[in-house]
């Protein structure tokens, strides 16, 4: 890939008039923004994800040193290390996110420029970037919650969880005392064999008294 990106960007670059003089690529693509640096265009990593997000990844060697996670996640460190890199050392990194969303965030990572959220003027509408159907069966129960009460749990499509981290975090949620919303893949839905009363296997999503 990163090959065939350089060719490219030399072939417009010797060919086109309007030259390439910056690269935006998705942050997780180190390579690309990689590529940018060789051939000494600017480049400006983007992170769709929740800007906070990031900002946990790039305290990751804080949290080993405090022992808050212990040395196995050296593993995932390195990982994380290989992909951040060229994003550190970006020209600019924005994200897809506001200052209203997750204030405290750009507050401490003022490197962090927000771009976002993005489809915001069509929330409900049709996304290209979606490739599972949205609920939206949790809308009205949502508002009858008082404002900032609704925990909201979410770990994407990657995030694997044994039997008993399933379990441990369901009651942990019902502890909390407070009402949530968790989306959890459906396949979680089938293999669970515990009894939790507020599941809702139509939507899969879990909310606490919903």
């Amino acid at each position: 890939m990163s090959d065939e990106l350089m060719a490219l960007i030399e072939q417009i670059n010797g060919s086109e008039s309007d030259k390439i003089t910056c690269l935006i690529a998705d942050a997780t693509m180190g390579w690309a923004l990689e590529v940018a640096e060789k051939m000494g265009i600017k480049y400006v990593a983007f992170w769709p994800p929740a800007a906070t997000q990031l900002a946990l990844l790039f305290k990751i060697p804080n949290f080993i040193d405090d022992r808050i996670i212990d040395s196995d996640a050296k593993i995932i460190f390195k990982l994380m290390v290989r992909i951040l890199k060229p994003v550190k050392s970006a020209y600019r990194l924005i994200c897809n996110s506001s200052k209203w969303l997750e204030s405290g965030t750009f507050a401490s990572f003022t490197d962090f420029i927000p771009i976002g959220p993005l489809l915001a003027s069509n929330p409900l509408g049709k996304s290209a970037g979606n490739f599972w159907k949205e609920h939206s069966g949790c809308l009205a129960w949502l508002d009858q919650q008082p404002h900032n009460s609704v925990i909201y749990v979410a770990f994407g499509s990657l995030t694997i969880f044994d039997q008993n981290q399933f379990e441990e975090l369901a009651i942990g949620l019902e502890l909390t005392n407070r009402p949530f919303l968790w989306v959890v893949r459906e396949t979680y839905m089938k293999t669970s064999t515990m009894h939790i009363p507020w599941v809702s296997t139509k939507e899969c999503i879990i909310g606490g008294r919903w």
